[in-house]
């Protein structure tokens, strides 16, 4: 009778990811792991598809840690870096957004201050979590904005946009418009997955803990409010009504 065991496990620690793959065959078969229509060796192709995906995955957190810890990123080219950030935007199993209000639209001014005041904000030593602006990323995942990147814990890496449209979701014409940052957040772990795993998480709020995504949003709309008022007093010096 012919019987056939894998035990397949993903260990992870601080930096890196460990695979043990353990597998029995019937004795005098086992020689079929090599043969296209073999169980085995479908589960090895699976096992070096993902080991292969997930070095990459590694290798773009790595960049992405270098240019929060301000290490130079030679050789890896800007173009490099945008495709670094997407694989772990790919990669997060977590999704949270919220609504930071900002100025009409046609005050460009106002609304540039206060998205540069907010981006200073993020990535300056006042803000608990290391972080770094990604400076040539406009465009990813179907997101354009500002992109920045936080180290969470030594874990959890998140990838931020602050969009530059206003969000027009249950807003009326004659509301003031919001801007929706949204974070992206992977683990270790979420870094060992195949292309076919990738999914996009569904998250639109911090009912859940989120990594703890949702304490940075609570620091991040307690100074929104600071540097909203900021942005309006500087515009007014410049004779320019927000």
């Amino acid at each position: 009778e012919c019987s056939e065991t894998v035990i397949y496990q993903v260990l992870s620690t601080e930096s890196d990811l460990f695979v043990d793959l353990y597998m029995e065959y019937s004795r005098g078969l086992f020689h079929q792991l090599r043969a296209g229509s073999s169980p085995f060796y479908l589960k090895y192709q699976n096992v070096k598809r993902r080991d292969k995906n997930c070095g990459t995955n590694l290798i773009a957190r790595r960049n992405l840690l270098k240019l929060i810890d301000g290490v130079s990123m030679l050789p890896v080219t800007e173009a490099g870096l945008c495709e670094d950030t997407l694989r772990i935007v790919k990669c997060s199993s977590s999704s949270t957004s919220t609504l930071l209000k900002f100025f009409d639209r046609t005050s460009h001014l106002a609304n540039e201050m206060l998205s540069r005041y907010l981006v200073d904000f993020i990535v300056s030593d006042h803000f608990t979590t290391p972080s770094a602006k990604l400076p040539t990323c406009y465009s990813l995942a179907g997101k354009k904005g500002i992109w920045l990147v936080m180290r969470v814990d030594w874990y959890v890496l998140s990838i931020a946009v602050l969009e530059d449209d206003d969000d027009s979701e249950g807003i009326q014409d004659d509301e003031q418009p919001n801007r929706r940052l949204s974070f992206f957040t992977a683990g270790i772990i979420d870094l060992y997955k195949s292309d076919g795993d990738f999914a996009e998480a569904d998250s639109t709020t911090c009912d859940e803990e989120n990594f703890g995504v949702c304490t940075l949003v609570d620091i991040i709309q307690h100074a929104h409010a600071r540097k909203y008022s900021l942005s309006c007093f500087h515009a007014l010096q410049k004779d320019v009504l927000p």
